[in-house]
């Protein structure tokens, strides 16, 4: 299925799957979706964002889409994000894959990693709760290499989805973890736009309930969607839930606490 066939279908089906469903709602407007304009290098990676006490982060790209992500003060860099990557790998904007071939279109504009050519795409930022994006795609970078097989059986095709659903929640985890780590080491609260941890969760859970949809659709696409499947992918997914990380374990309690 191409992105033109995929993304109408996404967009019909989650309307039809949080139509009646608040909190579902609620939680998919923290995630945002790329403008046309960005996916297409008309519009540059170009944000920054102030935070309460004069720290201040910023996203730029330069003219071959290679992104530096800094956070500054008084005009001087404290924190370069790209210490946090493993050895060899760079943040990238749209400019940059535009020069790649055989992209995939799912990654032009979005949020990814690429463990091949050693990138972290950025997506379109202009929300403070983007720069946990990028947290937990540097979190996705601390993992190995998820096996591109087929998944040739149902049985196969649930693993696989269990498989994504503990690495999300592990990324998040280590989002969670650079976030306090810089509040302890330098002062800078990345936490500040959200009221609480409550409201931060909102962001992870509608990232996860896009995984989920997701899913939903494709499963719908090769076999129809029972009662077992919904069950399966809300025991995965779902609110409340998604911070499940290992026997009695929480993404939260992976990260270091309970709050913020």
């Amino acid at each position: 299925m191409s992105d033109k066939e995929f993304l109408p279908q996404y967009d019909a089906y989650v309307r039809e799957r949080a139509s009646d469903r608040e909190r579902e709602i609620d939680a998919l407007s923290y995630v945002f979706f790329p403008r046309k304009e960005y996916i297409e290098g008309s519009i540059k990676l170009n944000y920054r964002h102030e935070f309460k006490n004069g720290y201040v982060f910023i996203a730029t790209e330069n003219e071959v889409g290679g992104v530096t992500i800094l956070i500054e003060r008084d005009g001087k860099p404290l924190v370069d994000l790209r210490t946090f990557l493993p050895n060899g790998y760079v943040f990238v904007s749209p400019t940059f894959l535009a020069a790649l071939e055989g992209v995939p279109e799912e990654f032009k504009g979005n949020y990814f990693v690429n463990y091949d050519l050693r990138l972290v795409g950025i997506g379109d930022m202009r929300d403070p709760t983007a720069i946990f994006s990028v947290l937990h795609e540097i979190g996705h970078t601390a993992s190995p290499q998820e096996e591109t097989e087929e998944a040739r059986t149902p049985a196969a095709r649930k693993d696989k989805i269990a498989r994504l659903s503990r690495r999300e929640r592990a990324a998040w985890a280590r989002a969670i973890k650079i976030a306090r780590g810089m509040r302890h080491d330098y002062g800078i609260d990345l936490f500040e736009n959200f009221d609480d941890f409550e409201e931060f969760k909102k962001v992870i859970y509608g990232t996860l309930l896009g995984h989920r949809f997701t899913e939903e659709i494709f499963a719908k696409e090769a076999h129809g969607l029972t009662k077992e499947d919904l069950k399966f992918f809300e025991d995965l997914f779902d609110k409340g839930k998604f911070s499940k990380d290992g026997p009695g374990k929480t993404t939260e309690q992976r990260a270091g606490s309970g709050n913020m």
